[in-house]
């Protein structure tokens, strides 16, 4: 890689940088030298040959999100009947911008996302989901076309409507895989962007022993799957599922993770192999947010000291919505209920009263983050 001038060339420089002062006059030279090569007794018909370097080592988990431009997907039930699609919205270290919005949705295709988590995407934003009125999976092709439409796909867990209540999705991109929680149980799509016409999901995997499941997270790499429980909005709290790939009928939680009571928001990193989850006191939700960062998450297994996210820099200051976490960026987002969206990063290195490296009232009650630059 050519090293970066730091200087401007000479002829570069603004005039008042041009002028030359009156120096000393030039010493003299010494005598010239000269160079003499002897020619190698090489073979004239020699064949050049191509080798293939040692494999480089794996890179390091990136970290850089200052270029890096993101597209923000946000609903608030100030807006019921849409979804609002922001391109480039996010570009991380300036405000984020409000300019060329696009609505999913309107009077005619109302598209009213419910409960938390509960939009996801492809990677490269060619379909996004989200669960609809509870109990409808609504799926766009071409999102960023926007406009009044009507989905292109609507799924429900029985392949028949009405379906079952639910709560919150997760898309693992890796094997083209869909999750929804609802109930006590998680409904999994195989070769979810595929998808042509309501069907019942591939598989149900009913979780014993557990109360309501809400938000979701997983890895494919890691092959595991977490999840927040909620005892009627009083008690929560936190399990892991090993083995997800294959998971299938009445399942065990393979952990559970005791962080003590907790809220809203689940993302997890199998790169970092650390889990966020959104934390606030009932009493006090908006005062005592904060996100709990619990580190080599996949062994994690009873009690644990979580590293927390909080103060008057973290910038939370209203209770979480939703939390999702980019990988390959090494990048945190936190959505707020004062319609903040928080944007950290080095992920896999942050605690305490980290300020975020942008801001911006783009949230709402629910939001997704897609990289597009």
């Amino acid at each position: 890689m050519q090293a970066r001038q730091t200087g401007f060339p000479l002829l570069d420089r603004p005039e008042h940088l041009r002028q030359r002062g009156d120096g000393a006059p030039a010493a003299g030279g010494g005598q010239g030298g000269t160079a003499t090569a002897t020619a190698g007794a090489g073979n004239p018909n020699g064949s050049a040959s191509r080798q293939n370097g040692a494999a480089g080592s794996p890179g390091g988990i990136c970290g850089n999100v200052g270029n890096r431009q993101y597209t923000a997907i946000t609903y608030t039930l100030l807006n019921q009947r849409r979804v609002t699609i922001r391109p480039s919205a996010l570009e991380v270290a300036v405000i984020p911008s409000q300019a060329g919005a696009v609505e999913l949705g309107g009077d005619e295709n109302p598209f009213r996302v419910t409960g938390t988590q509960s939009l996801v995407a492809t990677a490269d934003f060619g379909v996004l989901w989200g669960i609809h009125n509870y109990d409808s999976i609504y799926m766009y092709r071409t999102p960023l076309a926007g406009g009044d439409r009507a989905p292109d796909v609507i799924l429900t867990t029985t392949g028949t409507q009405p379906g079952d209540w639910m709560t919150s999705l997760w898309y693992d991109q890796t094997s083209d895989r869909l999750c929804c929680t609802h109930g006590n149980s998680i409904s999994v799509w195989h070769n979810a962007s595929q998808a042509q016409a309501n069907r019942a999901a591939d598989r149900r995997i009913t979780v014993t022993g557990t109360a309501t499941l809400t938000n979701i997270c997983g890895d494919a790499g890691r092959d595991v799957l977490f999840a927040i429980t909620d005892d009627s909005g009083i008690h929560y709290g936190l399990i892991c599922i090993d083995a997800i790939s294959v998971a299938t009928g009445t399942v065990a939680p393979s952990r559970e993770i005791d962080v003590g009571n907790f809220g809203v928001g689940l993302a997890y990193s199998g790169a970092s192999d650390r889990l966020y989850v959104g934390k606030h006191e009932p009493a006090n939700p908006a005062g005592t947010a904060r996100v709990l960062v619990i580190s080599n998450a996949s062994a994690a297994s009873g009690a644990v000291t979580p590293d927390v996210l909080r103060g008057v820099q973290s910038g939370i200051d209203g209770y979480i919505v939703g939390l999702q976490v980019i990988p390959a960026d090494d990048a945190l987002f936190v959505g707020c209920a004062n319609a903040s969206l928080l944007a950290y990063p080095f992920a896999s290195t942050i605690t305490g009263d980290t300020q975020p490296q942008s801001s911006g009232r783009i949230a709402g009650n629910s939001f997704l983050v897609v990289p597009t630059g």
